[in-house]
């Protein structure tokens, strides 16, 4: 929770009574396919690293991860590749 605590969504959800998913040590692009496609997360948070790994997972598992409305990139700017 350390980039996720300094962005204040811990106490962001928890005011407006959201459900906070946190993916524990399963930080891979499979594992945050399936915590997102379960929980029908609609907002993800992640640096740049998180988003690469999932984006390679999704494409490798021809999901398009149809609830994430909105991503928030932090740490460093993003890049495509």
């Amino acid at each position: 929770m350390f980039h996720v605590n300094a962005w204040g969504m811990p106490y962001a959800t928890a005011m407006t009574g959201a459900t906070l998913v946190l993916p524990g040590p399963g930080l891979d692009g499979d594992s945050l396919i399936e915590l997102i496609d379960g929980y029908k997360v609609t907002v993800a948070l992640g640096v740049p690293t998180i988003w690469q790994g999932l984006l390679a997972a999704a494409d490798k598992n021809g999901t398009k991860l149809p609830s994430l409305t909105r991503n928030v990139v932090g740490a460093r700017p993003a890049r495509l590749q």
